[in-house]
């Protein structure tokens, strides 16, 4: 609700004009707005696969120009708690999140890092995101991927366009299937909620 002079109260649409916190709200009471948190969770893994995707487009045109070291280190470390076999889901998508932000830093790209900053943390609070993401691959097989292309960086050949649109299309369908199990998995937690919490929540 927005006061406005010679207008009254106007109601304004929370998908419509909110913040990052509105996907915060949505989140924390997506069991309650499954539709909705579905519909916020589908935009951010779109805004993220366009940023991976454009930094791997980056970096594999001139891989020589950019230093790599800190992102080989979050590589190793991610590896490293993977591994372990002793971390939560929570650790393990923090530690996975933390190597992406060093990519995009490690190419300079600071409007992508701070687009990024601002959902990773709200991503990493939502139960149902964390299982969404290790469902389709486990954690395991998103180390072979960063391992896989942090090799093809470091091998310092420009890879082929054709090679990229590949890798795009493997992400994007793996993107997808993060997307589905994300619905599936609030939808059948609303479906378990008593309908007075639900009337209790909707915006």
């Amino acid at each position: 609700m927005e006061a406005r002079r010679g207008l009254g109260n106007i109601v304004r649409d929370i998908y419509l004009y909110g913040g990052i916190d509105t996907a915060h709200y949505f989140f924390r009471h997506s069991r309650q707005l499954p539709e909705r948190a579905a519909k916020i969770f589908a935009d951010i893994i779109d805004v993220d696969h366009l940023l991976l995707m454009q930094t791997i487009r980056t970096v594999a045109a001139d891989p020589r120009r950019y230093d790599l070291t800190a992102l080989a280190r979050a590589v190793d470390r991610f590896e490293l708690l993977v591994s372990a076999g002793r971390a939560g889901v929570s650790e393990i998508m923090e530690a996975e999140l933390h190597m992406l932000r060093v990519g995009f830093a490690a190419v300079g790209q600071s409007a992508f890092l701070n687009l990024f900053n601002s959902v990773g943390d709200i991503l990493i609070a939502t139960p149902e995101a964390g299982a969404a993401f290790y469902e389709p691959l486990k954690p395991e097989g998103h180390v072979r991927v960063a391992r896989q292309l942090l090799a093809l960086w470091q091998s310092d050949a420009t890879v082929e366009d054709a090679a990229i649109d590949m890798v795009d299309t493997l992400i994007r369908a793996y993107h997808d299937q993060v997307i589905e199990h994300f619905r599936q998995l609030v939808a059948a937690a609303a479906a378990a909620q008593p309908r007075a919490e639900v009337s209790a929540v909707t915006p």
